[in-house]
């Protein structure tokens, strides 16, 4: 990112007549453009959903390696994916409150009320569990990506 960063200062818009800048305001510029974002409250605003977003990654990782893998063996781990990713597709068009429910309800069965348990109960809890968390990652991701594009629809940066 930081590479990306420095690389972008060096870049600047092409228009059809040519301008003659030198590198010095073009740095300026560029710098400013990337300052300029932290003074947007709606940005500033956005950042702890972009972190909740994140730590669902991490959430699923550790659901993987700690309940899906000793339950279903390494070889049950892409099925167990796919449910969860079909599902984070398909629930687009749920709402936000829904989603959040939905993996609050996951979590804290987790937490109080799951126990491991084997055959085909303990499968099927899995694949629910997956699904329903599915749905709610594809809620957040998609109702952040919607946020993104209504509040800053004119700043293509």
């Amino acid at each position: 990112m930081t590479l990306g960063t420095i690389l972008m200062c060096f870049l600047s818009k092409r228009d059809d007549e040519v301008e003659s800048l030198n590198l010095l305001s073009t740095l300026s510029s560029s710098s400013m453009s990337l300052i300029h974002p932290l003074f947007d409250i709606r940005r500033l605003l956005i950042i702890p959903p972009w972190h909740i977003q994140d730590y669902n990654k991490h959430l699923w990782v550790e659901f993987t390696k700690y309940i899906v893998k000793p339950m279903l063996g390494m070889s049950g781990v892409g099925g167990e994916m796919a449910v969860y990713g079909a599902f984070d597709a398909v629930s687009i068009t749920l709402i936000v409150t829904s989603g959040t429910l939905v993996q609050a309800a996951i979590f804290i069965w987790l937490l109080l009320f799951y126990s491991p348990s084997s055959g085909l109960v303990g499968t099927m809890n899995l694949l629910i569990m997956s699904a329903l968390l599915g749905i709610g990652d594809g809620v957040f991701n998609t109702q952040l990506s919607a946020l993104i594009g209504i509040f800053f629809k004119h700043n293509t940066e």
